[in-house]
């Protein structure tokens, strides 16, 4: 702004008579004017008081705005048309003095003052850069606006153009520096420059949608790593129409997103341009609906996106996979009353677009299927009942009743899980135990009796004395096969097989023949196969307990002529075995506890006479009970 001189008000100069004393300032060699003072600048003076003057005899000099003549002297070095404003001068008033010689060359001369601002050199405000292109060939500027200044950007070493406060865009001609200059509207000599900054030379990433996922009314993105890039905007497209301006964060919700397009995620840089787009992503509609022991899930993606399948997932787990074609699936493996939560998992490539989860509380309109049941004798003698396929539903309840022979049905106590045992308690082929089973679901719902099934029953009796031949009648198991084979199975008391011995397929009764060599008690078992099946199921253990014996010589004859020489014990099922022999006067004489240690005859080493000696043999049979047999042997020679 230009201050007009106020010499006698300022400073107290003596006025000259027929002088107007006055000077002005200029930009060096122009005819533009100065209205202020900029730093750092040289500033070129002009008298304008019309007289004519010795350049030589014309003095300027630069102080503060407070200081006036005489605290200053001129010099004849400061005799100059042109003053440097210092760098260092601080913004505010400043004052020029002028000494210009007197008419007529009076001595003395005419002191002259004027009052300047100087303002401070433009500052720059932090500038924003942000490359543009998929090269990278241009580069967008942003300064913040001041009021009276005026920007000019250079690229490299080019040439200055004019700078854009809202975002000029400028070629970068391959360099990878700027620098912006700033100066005043009103006085362009009066400028500060920035310092040469880089040109960002970040790349652009394609962005990936990683999934979309429905949540109620919204729809929620998830980017892929290393995710979205700050140096760019980016743009959400519902087919092609651009929804929202998405935040560079890891993932973003759009409030009331359709279902009926596809989307993709459009990456622009700072001149506005679409650079990349992502695939696309389609969201998935369900619909989850409850029917009569199943759930009916259905489902629409709109077309856009290269699927590879489907995941049907249920409570959080991969309930089935099908292909990109499949719309609907059938969960049948449900219970009856019980809630399930459903999604549906779209596959594109490595993305995924998952549906909203959806509930359905599986209903029951008709019974349960009646189940089919098998029957066995365990070893114990238990009967194991087992399903003869597996039950549809798990969480269906088993209820089984029993009859044994004619008695009135009961209810048998099962637990949780098959197989289940029920002790019958004696049993024979007037009393087999047969089992009836119903369903009961969740909903209270009772399924039709499933058939009644029969273990196979067998007894066994001895047809002689000494249990030599063992008489075997069965009944044939029910409900639970057909056409069935059977083996007679004799086993230990442990339940291992001795012998196998195969039955004729019509019989119900049959006689076999025990061995000596065969345990004291006879245990057998009917395994028994059905036709086609090959279900397999078995009677219980009929067991037949055979007498020992014990036989003991008479009489007996040590004289070493190899015959009859040695008394031993004779028998069947001889175990845990002692034999002792006393003379008459119930001194013990021998005692064995082998079945192969015998008597020969002799008293402490020394032959025995002739005579009549007492014995006694201890054995314990097979179930732990003591059998004991007494007698007399003459001992001849």
């Amino acid at each position: 702004m230009l201050v007009l001189p106020k010499a006698q008000a300022q400073c107290s100069y003596p006025p000259e008579p027929g002088v107007t004393p006055n000077f002005r300032v200029f930009i060096p060699n122009t005819t533009q004017e100065l209205p202020f003072l900029c730093p750092g600048t040289t500033v070129e003076l002009r008298d304008a008081s019309g007289r004519t003057l010795d350049p030589l005899q014309v003095y300027y000099k630069l102080t503060d705005g407070t200081t006036c003549f005489p605290a200053f002297s001129f010099l004849p070095s400061d005799a100059t048309n042109t003053l440097v404003i210092p760098a260092n001068q601080p913004a505010g008033t400043v004052r020029i003095h002028q000494l210009t010689p007197k008419p007529n060359n009076a001595a003395g001369g005419v002191l002259f003052v004027r009052e300047f601002q100087v303002r401070p050199r433009p500052t720059i405000p932090p500038l924003t850069l942000n490359s543009c292109g998929v090269g990278r060939d241009r580069v967008q500027v942003r300064i913040p606006p001041q009021s009276g200044v005026q920007y000019f950007v250079q690229i490299g070493n080019g040439p200055r153009s004019a700078g854009t406060p809202d975002g000029g865009i400028y070629p970068t001609n391959g360099a990878t520096t700027l620098t912006v200059f700033a100066n005043y509207t009103d006085f362009a000599q009066c400028e500060s420059a920035s310092s040469a900054q880089p040109i960002p030379t970040t790349a652009p990433q394609r962005p990936v949608l990683q999934q979309l996922q429905v949540r109620g009314t919204n729809l929620e993105f998830t980017f892929a790593a290393p995710g979205l890039q700050p140096q760019f905007t980016y743009q959400l497209l519902q087919g092609t129409t651009a929804v929202a301006t998405v935040p560079v964060a890891p993932s973003f919700t759009l409030t009331n997103g359709a279902l009926s397009s596809c989307y993709t995620l459009q990456l622009r840089d700072a001149c506005g341009d679409a650079l990349f787009t992502s695939d696309a992503l389609c969201p998935v509609s369900l619909t989850a609906t409850a029917g009569n022991r199943r759930t009916e899930l259905t489902w629409n993606v709109p077309g856009g996106s290269a699927l590879s399948g489907f995941d049907i997932r249920r409570d959080d787990q991969l309930l089935a996979s099908v292909g990109p074609g499949v719309t609907a699936y059938t969960d049948s493996l449900v219970t009856c009353g019980r809630s399930y939560r459903y999604r549906v998992v779209a596959k594109v490539g490595s993305a995924t677009s998952v549906s909203d989860e959806k509930t359905a509380t599986t209903v029951a309109t008709s019974p349960p299927v009646s189940p089919q049941l098998t029957a066995s004798f365990t070893l114990t003698n238990s009967v194991e009942l087992a399903f003869l396929r597996p039950a549809r539903d798990t969480a269906d309840r088993l209820l089984v009743q029993r009859t044994l022979g004619g008695s009135a049905p009961q209810d048998v106590a099962l637990g949780r899980r098959a197989p289940f045992l029920d002790q019958p308690g004696a049993v024979s082929l007037a009393q087999v135990p047969c089992y009836t089973g119903r369903f009961r679901d969740p909903c209270g719902t009772l399924s039709a009796p499933g058939p009644a099934v029969c273990p196979p029953v067998l007894e066994a009796r001895s047809s002689d004395r000494d249990g030599n031949d063992i008489q075997l009648r069965w009944s044939a198991p029910t409900g639970q096969g057909s056409g069935w084979t059977y083996r007679l199975l004799l086993i230990d008391a442990q339940g291992r097989e001795l012998v196998g011995t195969p039955l004729p397929a019509t019989a119900t009764d049959f006689v076999v023949s025990a061995r000596p060599s065969d345990p004291q008690i006879l245990r057998y078992r009917l395994e028994a196969t059905a036709a086609g099946t090959g279900t397999k199921v078995f009677s219980n253990v009929a067991q037949v307990q055979r007498t020992v014996r014990i036989v003991v010589p008479t009489a007996f004859t040590p004289n070493g002529d190899g015959n009859n020489d040695i008394l031993t014990v004779k028998g069947l099922f001889l175990t845990n075995l002692t034999f002792t022999i006393y003379d008459r006067n119930g001194v013990v004489v021998f005692r064995g506890t082998e079945r192969n240690q015998g008597w020969d005859g002799r008293i402490n080493g020394i032959q025995a006479a002739p005579q009549v000696f007492s014995y006694q043999v201890d054995v314990l049979d097979e179930t732990g009970r003591r059998v004991t047999q007494r007698g007399t042997v003459t001992l001849l020679r």
